[in-house]
């Protein structure tokens, strides 16, 4: 009798442990984002790090709601540089030495050429969201960009401007201590020359420079018809807006980095102007991954301003699926995985990495009117 209340007891209990301590406990992992959590850098177009902190976790929550069987769970830790480069160097030593697995961060060019520097050094995989200098998919087979890189979006607004504005002489005013300015300057000036266009002339400025009525006065001895802003978005609204007010209303172009807002429209003031920019992403992209990630983000956290939000979540979502395919999570592991990348289906495009450490993504250029952003031309990648 007793014998057979023991085994009513054991049967009794196994029906009551709950099923999660019956599961095979799931690894918890570290990744790493970097990011200037701590001011609003200008330049980061991402105040306080929120759009790429909310991106990584909703990324996080879809993929585990269609994911049920995965062994492993996610700690996010911040990594904060504030701004300064020389502290990049750091934050990415301290991830690797808090045993986090990779990395997702530095959406600015220049910190993430010096980060992604200290990433293949110590081997550490590194996705940059939104990042576009040429150079950053050449540091190595540890760092991944998430973006086209500015060869490509050079050429595409030289392009436009040569081909559907009929622009042919551009004033290219260009940021010196900007990696990233420099850098599409370059491709634009080089592309835009190959076609037929002249480069009446470069004028170099600083990041920090905010006065620009010296410059609009210096400008009225060149011939252009049109002005050409690799900078960052408050920096070239300033400039837009200092020349309009000086009567120098050309055709405006920049790049990615412009990432127009309607904070932007009232830096340039109530002066209407034309203006075309190159975007790697919009919540107006007619794609309906896209404009599912639109809707549940802005239902979640609110508007969408950037590029960053849905840069950030693709580089997560891309992460996730290289780490699904290996069996132990090792830097080493992670970042073969992500090597073999192919045919992956984003909010920002298709991602494959297979020989390269960039995709190759559609280009859309947008146009600037009335205080409204449009796009007009999707430049789809050359086969």
């Amino acid at each position: 009798m007793k014998r057979y209340i023991l085994i009513v007891l054991i049967l009794f209990a196994a029906m009551i442990i709950p099923e999660s301590l019956c599961a095979k406990e799931k690894k918890r992992v570290k990744i790493a984002l970097f990011h200037t959590f701590s001011i609003p850098d200008p330049m980061c177009y991402d105040p306080y790090g929120k759009s790429l902190y909310n991106a990584v976790n909703m990324a996080w929550e879809d993929y585990k709601r269609k994911n049920r069987n995965i062994d492993f769970n996610v700690q996010f830790l911040k990594y904060d540089f504030g701004g300064n480069k020389l502290k990049v160097p750091g934050v990415v030593s301290n991830a690797v030495r808090d045993g986090c697995i990779a990395g997702i961060g530095f959406t600015c060019s220049d910190y993430a050429l010096l980060g992604g520097a200290q990433a293949q050094k110590l081997k550490l995989p590194l996705i940059t969201p939104t990042s576009t200098e040429d150079k950053i998919a050449k540091i190595g087979d540890f760092v991944y960009m998430a973006s086209f890189n500015n060869a490509q979006q050079g050429k595409a607004i030289s392009s436009f401007a040569f081909n559907n504005l009929n622009r042919r002489q551009t004033l290219v005013i260009v940021a010196s201590d900007c990696s990233y300015c420099l850098s599409l300057s370059e491709a634009y000036s080089k592309n835009f020359k190959q076609q037929g266009g002249e480069i009446s002339g470069e004028i170099h400025i600083l990041t920090t420079d905010t006065e620009f009525t010296k410059l609009a006065n210096n400008i009225r001895h060149y011939t252009f018809d049109s002005i050409f802003l690799p900078n960052y978005a408050a920096q070239s609204a300033l400039i837009i807006g200092t020349l309009l007010k000086r009567g120098i209303n050309r055709i405006f172009l920049g790049g990615d980095a412009w990432n127009w807002t309607e904070m932007s429209f009232a830096i340039v003031g109530q002066k209407s102007f034309e203006g075309y920019m190159v975007t790697s992403w919009s919540q107006n992209f007619p794609d309906p991954v896209s404009e599912n990630f639109v809707r549940q983000y802005k239902n979640r956290y609110g508007e969408i301003e950037t590029i960053v939000p849905a840069h950030s979540y693709d580089s997560t979502m891309i992460l996730f699926t290289a780490m699904k395919k290996v069996d132990k999570y090792t830097r080493n592991d992670i970042k073969d995985a992500l090597s073999q990348m192919q045919d992956y289906k984003g909010v920002t495009g298709n991602f494959t990495y297979k020989g390269n450490q960039r995709p190759e993504k559609s280009v859309a250029i947008v146009e600037l009117s009335n205080n409204t952003q449009d796009i007009v031309k999707i430049i789809k990648p050359e086969p």
